[in-house]
């Protein structure tokens, strides 16, 4: 049991390095001869090599690569939403702090929890509706986009993106697990991240179309492909053993905290009152809908 919550620490960790790295791509000025759409160009191939080195890592130490129709099927729906997840944070955190895109992408969780409400019907106590409640509160705080000026529309809308995604990944890691095929976890994630990499290369090769991108600053993509690949296998291979009701807000929550705190010591970030509020209240939250406080 010791063994698993290291493993959560370890996911935890890798998730919050991977992020760390993204953050400092997207924060990076694009070249100034650049257009507008080659510098998204330069995002979306940091996405492809995240990609392939995620398929390597899965590759490597996923163990079993085997795949059902029913694993291609789910792969390929959950390497949609990776896909569409990668997008939306690289170009997020272009526009925003790390801790609060990261904390909006968390709250994805309420997805999964009104899921298992309206599907599995999994009941909700007073302390989970208590923290739903002060979720989308914390939302409210965090993305007020007239609170300081420096947070835009379009971060609000990347983030969003971001916490949909989440949302629905989270429900496929469990679809998967409760199929009749939860050891093909490895041909799973490999389905998946495929198909986040055909995403992003087929963006990037109509964005960058006649220009020779900065492979020097997207290669850096490989240490978060790295970093995603191992987090992903952690992840589900965590769900099966540690209970959902303590695995997904101590993972989120974890994720959540570390970030913060990476963003204030090495990013410099600062977040208004109003919006230092809201991440508390984001990480209460998250704590209450696991039902951690009973």
């Amino acid at each position: 049991m010791i063994g698993n919550y290291l493993l959560l620490v370890l996911s935890v960790s890798v998730s919050v390095l991977g992020s760390s790295v993204n953050n400092h791509f997207s924060k990076e000025p694009p070249d100034i001869e650049l257009t507008k759409t080659q510098a998204a160009g330069g995002k979306f191939l940091y996405n492809v090599f995240a990609s392939a080195a995620a398929m390597l890592v899965v590759a490597f130490f996923g163990g079993s690569l085997a795949v059902s129709p029913v694993t291609l099927g789910l792969g390929v729906l959950f390497g949609l939403c990776n896909g569409f997840s990668m997008i939306s944070r690289t170009f997020a955190l272009a526009e925003g702090p790390m801790s609060l895109t990261l904390l909006i992408a968390s709250c994805g969780m309420l997805i999964p929890t009104f899921a298992g409400v309206i599907f599995w019907q999994e009941s909700v106590s007073l302390p989970q509706g208590i923290g739903v409640a002060l979720m989308i509160l914390a939302l409210v705080l965090i993305m007020n986009v007239g609170v300081d000026g420096k947070l835009s529309v379009k971060w609000c809308l990347l983030s969003f993106g971001a916490f949909l995604c989440t949302g629905f990944i989270s429900i496929l890691q469990k679809v998967q697990q409760s199929s009749a095929y939860p050891e093909q976890r490895g041909g799973f994630l490999l389905v998946s991240f495929a198909v986040a990499f055909l995403m992003n290369g087929g963006m990037a090769a109509f964005c960058l179309r006649g220009h020779s991108p900065n492979l020097r600053r997207s290669v850096s993509g490989l240490a978060t492909g790295c970093c995603n690949g191992a987090n992903h296998m952690l992840n589900l291979y965590l769900s099966g053993v540690i209970p959902a009701v303590i695995f997904f807000p101590l993972v989120n929550g974890g994720v959540i905290m570390l970030s913060g705190l990476v963003g204030m010591l090495f990013f410099r970030e600062k977040c208004s009152r109003r919006q230092l509020a809201g991440f508390l209240l984001g990480v209460a939250s998250i704590l209450l809908i696991g039902g951690i406080f009973g």
